[in-house]
């Protein structure tokens, strides 16, 4: 008997409903090679997605989408060698996984140091549509972006030998489109990374895009800070 159109809450952003965490364990090899062993939780609306898109692909399909999904940023030479779901069934239920990657030759040797990008598996994605000039349409940040607010915790393990030259800087962008957390920690055997991103808004209009670049760009600059290391 409604009449009247009705938005239905968005609870793509709402952290107490939706989000994806990351717990990684990161081994960098006497090679350069990395290995990331991850435990994925996705809840909410962030699970539902991801279930939504395994009844409904093939074995392959899946593959692809997933490792395309974590190649996406600013690992390079990656592969997704194997990645297991706990619960896919569960309706409503957080969604766990385990999640095996390899990246391949990450280390660069510059003069005494080796440079290396943060071993991270879920990175602000490069999207050539976001270095426009300018647009004319509104955006819908959806498609660009995992919209659920995400928390990665990375203990990197560093080779024998192989040792932090400098302790990069923590970084934190706010800004009324979403906010971004970067952090280093020093441990035992390496370096904890604490990365999390979160976005308060999903369309963005296009008068208002200028803004929202110089946010997208300031966290694909944060990303992009890399390690370097002597031996």
């Amino acid at each position: 008997g409604e009449s009247q159109l009705r938005r239905l809450p968005n609870h793509d952003m709402d952290p107490a409903i939706s989000r994806m965490q990351l717990d990684v364990q990161a081994a960098l090899d006497a090679d350069g090679n990395l290995q990331l062993q991850t435990n994925i939780e996705r809840r909410g609306v962030a699970a539902g997605h991801w279930r939504e898109m395994l009844l409904r692909a093939t074995p392959e399909e899946r593959n692809k989408a997933l490792s395309e999904y974590f190649a996406g940023g600013v690992l390079t030479h990656t592969d997704l060698e194997k990645i297991e779901f706990l619960n896919p069934d569960s309706l409503n239920a957080p969604l766990y996984a385990t999640a095996s990657i390899k990246a391949f030759n990450q280390l660069d040797k510059v003069s005494d140091l080796f440079i290396m990008p943060l071993p991270l598996p879920l990175s602000t994605p490069t999207q050539k549509a976001l270095f426009a000039a300018k647009r004319y349409n509104d955006l819908d940040l959806d498609l660009f972006f995992e919209m659920a607010p995400v928390q990665e915790k990375v203990e990197l393990q560093l080779p024998t030998g192989l040792k932090l030259a400098e302790m990069p800087q923590n970084r934190q962008i706010d800004s009324r489109f979403g906010r971004y957390t970067l952090s280093f920690e020093k441990t035992a055997t390496g370096l904890r990374i604490q990365r999390e991103t979160s976005f308060r808004i999903r369309f963005v209009d296009h008068k208002d895009f200028p803004e929202f670049k110089k946010f997208y760009l300031d966290m694909l600059d944060a990303d992009d800070v890399l390690l370097a290391f002597r031996k």
